[in-house]
């Protein structure tokens, strides 16, 4: 076990969950969930992070080799969520393929095999949000998605069903790379609508953290400073305002509108 998610399963309790949940053979991806994410009908806080070699439990492999695991990890947004009554469900999005089983044979080159159901970062938040998420009964649904991670939970938001909705109550993403126009397909003007209510982009700025930098037509949401010039450390840097957008209390004027975190 990678050493920031084995640090996560000792300190804070997370158990690994394995996908698909339905198969005892490789290969399978891990997901790491709280003590009772599965059971809790209350609030949930899913991670999800950018693309590249970045395992569940991490924002930026960067940061944990060069800075400090706190820096680099989802560490402070599992001690922010405990503290303030929320589940978490931490994804794996790229780790895509892997292999049946160990060769003996050290010059054996092994074959990689796609994760059935897991394939891609798109289909693996697909596969947490039905196949884990809405099989449990938490009656609220927040995410944090870093990067690319942003585009991916689009992909979540096209797909979902009018009833997940009631369970989705809002997205903050940090220096995410999604463009509206890439969904245009996709996306109703009930969707749009949502967008516009529930999520906000966290992105590169000097100038203070919150602060509403424009809403975007591309993006289709707010965009507010995350108080730095740094793409890595942009999620971390944005944890207090997060919350306050998750619980309702910080509403960028773009946003000041009826309906918060309302399904469709």
């Amino acid at each position: 076990m990678p050493l920031v998610q084995e640090k996560i399963v000792i300190d804070y309790g997370f158990r690994q969950l394995y996908l698909p949940l339905d198969c005892d053979e490789e290969p399978r991806v891990n997901i790491l969930v709280s003590p009772n994410a599965l059971t809790t009908t209350g609030k949930v806080l899913v991670l999800l992070q950018g693309s590249g070699d970045i395992r569940a439990g991490m924002w930026s492999r960067q940061l944990v080799l060069n800075n400090s695991i706190r820096e680099g990890s989802m560490i402070p947004y599992i001690e922010r969520a405990r503290n303030e009554g929320y589940e978490v469900v931490i994804c794996n999005p790229n780790l895509n393929e892997g292999k049946f089983e160990e060769s003996d044979d050290p010059d054996d080159e092994p074959a990689l095999f796609p994760i059935p159901e897991n394939d891609s970062p798109r289909n693996h938040l697909m596969y947490v949000w039905n196949h884990v998420l809405m099989k449990a009964p938490c009656s609220e649904v927040y995410i944090m998605a870093h990067s690319f991670g942003g585009q991916t939970s689009f992909h979540l938001i096209a797909e979902a069903r009018p009833d997940d909705f009631q369970r989705l109550k809002r997205i903050a993403f940090s220096d995410s790379t999604h463009q509206l126009h890439m969904f245009r397909n996709k996306l109703n003007q009930q969707k749009r609508d949502w967008i516009a209510r529930n999520t906000l982009n966290f992105v590169v700025s000097a100038l203070p953290v919150g602060q509403r930098l424009h809403f975007t037509l591309v993006e289709g949401c707010c965009v507010v400073s995350a108080g730095t010039l740094h793409h890595q450390s942009t999620t971390n840097c944005a944890i207090d305002t997060a919350f306050r957008f998750f619980s309702g209390e910080f509403v960028p004027e773009s946003q000041d509108m009826d309906g918060d975190g309302e399904g469709l």
